[in-house]
């Protein structure tokens, strides 16, 4: 249905009814009033119930419809709260809910999912349409955890995997070093490393794990000079772990503003959110951005993203 689904400017929040979903209409309210653009609450209905006639009667479209709409107005009531001010419009869509949302976010600002904790055998919500959306949505992706209450701690956290090419992360650190300079936060940058297994434990019994680390945090100082330059009231702290990814990543959001990851290359055709990426979707403690690659057809073009959060 992508060719046929709406779309829209300003901030998408995909409301499904939840405590998550709630808490992410609230969060994209603060946004979109920050940013002085519009919000876009957004409700897929399935377009089938897997349930037979046997089990539970079908129910009609006007039943359907009048449940997703009063989800909707729910949400519309607590984005209100949160700013009475804000420009805002809801959208009763059907279809397959992640690539509905993918659809009408094409050239969104931003678009916003809830996530909670996960359980035994629970992934009918984070595990499946925010994972979809987060690895395919042009725009930033982000997750809000369903506990999240807006706390201004100061710090902005940036989650970087290992060393590619040059340029490779300019996206995030456009977005990262604006951020941190309009909320007046330091910016923790961490870099985990784990090789696992027996080859871990090779490279830190010949000491060649802090030889690594130097190199590794050396080569990210080196792409963050001209940003120091540029934004010399951001604080910046390089950390470089030897640490499973995730966990570091995980332990380090407790108390942070924003996480901010990117995702990993792929082509136009297929894409791939990456391990950590998907545990920090889940696990995180305050809200995840996703940090879109930029789009290279029509000339490879480079789409400027540094706007997708900040003025």
């Amino acid at each position: 249905m992508g060719n046929t689904s709406p779309q829209f400017d300003g901030v998408v929040v995909g409301v499904d009814g939840s405590e998550q979903g709630y808490a992410a209409a609230r969060y994209a309210a603060e946004e979109a009033g920050r940013l002085a653009v519009r919000l876009h609450l957004v409700h897929v209905l399935p377009s089938a119930i897997p349930v037979t006639p046997e089990v539970v009667p079908v129910l009609p479209e006007s039943t359907l419809q009048a449940y997703g709409a009063g989800l909707l107005e729910h949400a519309r009531a607590l984005a209100v709260q949160v700013d009475r001010d804000v420009d805002l419009e809801t959208h009763l869509l059907s279809g397959a809910r992640a690539s509905e949302l993918v659809a009408c976010a094409e050239s969104a600002r931003m678009i916003v999912l809830g996530s909670r904790r996960p359980r035994l055998l629970d992934r009918i919500w984070t595990g499946g349409t925010v994972t979809e959306v987060a690895s395919s949505a042009a725009c930033p992706v982000i997750v809000v955890p369903a506990d999240w209450e807006r706390t201004p701690h100061g710090r902005i956290v940036v989650g970087v995997a290992p060393v590619e090419a040059s340029g490779a992360r300019r996206e995030l650190w456009d977005m990262a070093f604006p951020l941190a300079a309009e909320r007046g936060a330091e910016m923790v940058v961490v870099h985990a490393w784990w090789l696992g297994g027996t080859y871990d434990a090779m490279v830190t019994d010949h000491g060649a794990a802090e030889h690594l680390q130097r190199a590794r945090a050396r080569l990210i100082e080196e792409e963050l000079t001209a940003y120091r330059d540029s934004f010399p009231d951001v604080a910046v702290h390089v950390f470089v772990r030897h640490e499973e990814p995730a966990h570091a990543l995980v332990r380090v959001s407790r108390g942070a503003e924003l996480l901010l990851v990117q995702r990993p290359a792929a082509g136009r055709m297929a894409h791939h959110l990456g391990r950590v990426a998907r545990a920090l979707l889940r696990h995180a403690h305050c809200p995840v951005v996703v940090v879109p690659q930029p789009r290279r057809a029509f000339g490879h073009e480079r789409e400027d993203r540094a706007e997708a959060l900040v003025r």
